[in-house]
């Protein structure tokens, strides 16, 4: 019977007395106690003996001090196999209630570090922003070739700091701005005005004294998912020397944007998607709420093309 009990835990998936102080026994080995025990009650006939004892004790024949005696050891017996399955059953339950709240810290734990990722990723991203916003020679470089825009030797000084920035494994386009909206510089280069969703983002960036950073979106044309960070180009001079408005200072308006537009299949999606330990069925979603429904921002790692895709309600 105890054998059985240690074999069943593991055919349950919760082997018995893992995790504490004593080593415990082997499947293999509770098998073999299984066999050979089942072995020695066919071959001795013990099974055909209890059943000869049970018989006794409902004949007739047999003293009442006999009788008693069949009952009590059978009575014994009855005790010994509930109290070994209710053993086995307990114990079942408390290794199943200790390995759910293992499975919790450990998710609780990868979320967090996944939270602490993306946080620090979006930093990096608003850090590079900050960078051309108070980099002195961005504004000089603007501001000339605003001022000359056939100058060639302008432009160039631009677009080589530019494409130095989306060079990176980061930005998949980069794009300068006048302040009456104006595309003036694309990498890579296109002819194409900007759309709605542009123009929609443009607006409160030539506005803002600091970098910011728009929430994942369909862009405009081929409706791929990006996002985008504009940063306000001011003058020489005016530009501000920390994030945000300084108090009482006067408003200056900027004189362009910078748009780095982001890619998120190239880092964020499969930041997100990546588990650190194996697991068959463990993923990390990206959500947010829009209306009555709960939207998906992340693509899935089982399921494809889910990125702002699926939706399901609230309720």
């Amino acid at each position: 019977l105890v054998g059985l009990v240690i074999a069943l835990g593991y055919a349950s998936g919760t082997p018995l007395f893992y995790g504490g102080q004593g080593v415990p026994m082997a499947w293999l080995t509770a098998i073999a106690f299984v066999a050979l025990n089942l072995g020695l009650l066919l071959s001795h006939g013990v099974v055909s003996g209890l059943l000869d004892c049970f018989a006794l004790g409902l004949d007739s024949d047999v003293s009442e001090t006999q009788r008693r005696f069949v009952w009590r050891m059978l009575t014994i017996l009855a005790g010994f196999v509930v109290a070994i399955s209710l053993t086995g059953f307990f114990y079942l339950k408390r290794q199943q209630t200790s390995a759910r709240a293992d499975v919790y810290s450990d998710l609780n734990a990868i979320a967090d570090l996944k939270v602490a990722q993306i946080v620090n990723w979006r930093r990096e991203r608003l850090s590079d922003g900050r960078f051309l916003l108070r980099a002195p020679f961005v504004a000089e470089d603007v501001a000339a070739l605003l001022a000359n825009p056939g100058s060639a030797a302008a432009r160039t000084k631009v677009f080589r700091w530019l494409n130095l920035m989306k060079d990176g494994d980061c930005y998949e386009s980069a794009w300068l701005f006048e302040a009456a909206g104006n595309l003036r510089l694309a990498i890579p280069e296109s002819n194409e005005a900007p759309g709605a969703v542009v123009r929609e983002e443009l607006a409160p960036a030539l506005r803002a004294n600091d970098t910011t950073m728009t929430d994942l979106h369909r862009a405009d044309g081929n409706g791929s998912i990006h996002l985008d960070m504009l940063v306000p180009v001011f003058a020489p001079n005016a530009q501000p020397a920390a994030p945000g408005f300084t108090p009482g200072a006067p408003r200056v308006a900027p004189i362009a944007a910078i748009l780095l537009r982001l890619d998120p299949e190239r880092f964020l999606f499969p930041l997100i998607q990546t588990w650190p330990m194996p697991s068959a069925s463990a993923e990390t979603l990206l959500v947010r709420r829009e209306g009555d429904e709960v939207v998906y921002l992340n693509e899935l790692r089982h399921r494809h093309s889910t990125a702002l895709a699926l939706r399901f309600p609230v309720s």
